[in-house]
């Protein structure tokens, strides 16, 4: 299992190095066999508004280089406007890719997916 966080310091775009960021951070994974994507949206309403051309990158990047390996993107934290960009990018992900994004997921989504309880309650 991997973690990300959108926001870290002063940086607020959500952009094409950003993509590449998140992909080298993945890349390290990703040969380990099946692995989930713990994504936490907290501070995603600091981002400015991504750009439709740096989300489909990365959602290319997540259907082909990760279409195997990546079991589950769990997005925990979500606000109304981390809700609003998932649902802007909705249209664009295959059905696969969708089976395998879990929004705001409860505790026993988490459980589901292969999260041990112990973790699951120090993101509390």
């Amino acid at each position: 299992m991997i973690g990300s966080k959108p926001v870290t310091g002063k940086e607020t775009r959500f952009t094409e190095a950003t993509v590449q960021a998140y992909c080298a951070h993945m890349d390290e994974f990703h040969t380990a066999g099946r692995w989930i994507w713990l994504f936490d949206a907290k501070d995603i309403e600091r981002l400015e508004r991504p750009k439709l051309k740096t989300l489909r990158q990365l959602l290319r990047a997540i259907e082909t280089r990760y279409a195997t390996s990546l079991q589950t993107i769990l997005i925990i934290n979500m606000s109304l406007a981390s809700e609003l960009i998932v649902q802007m990018i909705l249209p664009f992900l295959s059905s696969q890719a969708k089976q395998r994004l879990v929004c705001n997921p409860s505790k026993l989504e988490m459980m589901m997916v292969g999260l041990d309880a112990e973790f699951i309650q120090s993101l509390e």
